[in-house]
């Protein structure tokens, strides 16, 4: 079986099963990464509440400009 077919499946069947399942690997270990930087609790939630809703835009934003203390 052809490795893409099995990562996309096919557009009506099983297809991008592994999209939530991707976006609950990164948004729990980038949750990780937000709790070991010592930073207010507000912070951290909103920073989190950002990640989980819009994950692409949320970790670019926090790779720009959220590793600096506010």
């Amino acid at each position: 079986m052809n490795i893409i077919n099995f990562l996309l499946g096919s557009l009506f069947g099983e297809s991008f099963i592994w999209v939530p399942i991707a976006h609950i690997i990164i948004v729990v270990l980038f949750g990780f990464r937000l709790i070991s930087v010592r930073r207010p609790v507000g912070v951290v939630l909103a920073w989190f509440l950002i990640v989980v809703l819009f994950p692409l835009i949320g970790i670019s934003l926090y790779i720009l400009i959220g590793e600096r203390p506010v």
